[in-house]
């Protein structure tokens, strides 16, 4: 194993052992913070609903405006008697 791999076990372990020695509610906080984190990456990651709505009113226009053979199967008619 090459030395900066085994420092960074080493640095691994000590600030596991850090955190395993605080105490409760300091955990709790730590946790709390990590929430807030995860839910302000989430948040960023949604559309925005109202581009979304938009997005999609525009796309099925551009649906209904193209040809049929372009239209999805499901708006189109299927003459299966042949």
């Amino acid at each position: 194993m090459s030395e900066w791999i085994q420092r960074l076990i080493e640095s691994k372990r000590a600030y596991r052992s850090t955190l395993a020695a605080l105490p409760f509610e300091e955990k709790i906080k730590l946790l709390e913070k990590l929430r807030k984190r995860t839910l302000s990456i989430q948040e960023g990651r949604r559309p925005n609903l109202e581009t979304a709505i938009l997005e999609g009113v525009q796309s099925t226009h551009s649906l209904h405006q193209s040809h049929p053979a372009q239209r999805p199967s499901s708006e189109m008619s299927l003459d299966i008697t042949s």
